[in-house]
């Protein structure tokens, strides 16, 4: 009797142990059973209304565009399916067409099983560029062009520097980098109150990689450093908050 006790006393304090792991590991940022690749659940920019208004119509073109993924076709089936979207819903706001329209292209690339996670994000890139830059929120804006520095050991290391120029101040700013010939990421910014230059680095893996930086500050430069083998192949790249 006292040994089937014990044993439930030890199954007890197992399963309790093991609900305070994984509670934990629900609240450690950066760990999430589903990551969502594409930020909130909806776009706040479109009222619930418009997005039912719009919901068949852009999922029907959104499935068409993401089989254009990784072709020189992207961008006019893009062109096209927003085309058609702003003739038929001529009565909603185009901006509000397009930022639907990207959120349910990025809902279909985050929900296909066959991509890993690293070919997704790869493929919202594509998708988010095919949209014209006014489509998109301002997150960052390059400042000045691209310097390239070779090492001795043939390496090039390509900085780019920028400025933070969303609305309110992101609690993480985050680079996605991909390259054939990518070795390393770096993201970097200076404060001149500390005098101190916080940096992140993220090896390749899979010619991409992703770092993020932790409350970066609004209209200060931030450094994003890319080193590949040789000069940069079939390079892109995107920052996300």
């Amino acid at each position: 009797m006292a040994q089937v006790f014990t044993s439930q006393i030890r199954s007890t304090r197992l399963a309790f142990t093991l609900c305070v792991v994984l509670l934990c590991v629900s609240f450690i940022p950066g760990v999430s059973v589903a990551q969502s690749l594409c930020g909130d659940a909806q776009p706040k920019e479109v009222p619930a209304l418009i997005q039912e208004q719009l919901k068949g119509d852009v999922e029907g073109q959104a499935n068409l565009v993401t089989r254009w993924l990784g072709s020189g076709q992207l961008k006019g089936a893009v062109d096209t399916s927003r085309m058609e979207l702003h003739e038929k819903h001529n009565d909603v706001d185009q901006h509000q067409i397009d930022m639907y329209f990207m959120w349910v292209a990025c809902e279909f690339i985050n929900s296909d099983r066959n991509l890993s996670g690293a070919e997704k994000a790869k493929a919202w890139v594509q998708v988010r560029s095919a949209f014209p830059p006014q489509s998109r929120p301002p997150i960052i804006q390059q400042q000045r062009p691209p310097t390239d520095t070779r090492g001795d050991d043939g390496t090039v290391t390509r900085q780019i520097e920028s400025k933070i120029v969303a609305e309110t101040t992101p609690a993480v700013l985050r680079a996605q980098v991909f390259a054939a010939n990518l070795i390393g990421i770096e993201l970097c910014q200076f404060s001149p109150i500390t005098s101190i230059m916080r940096c992140n680095r993220a090896k390749a893996r899979q010619n991409s990689a992703e770092v993020g930086l932790g409350t970066p500050q609004v209209d200060l430069p931030v450094m994003l450093r890319i080193r590949t083998l040789g000069q940069p192949v079939n390079l892109s790249f995107e920052f996300s908050t």
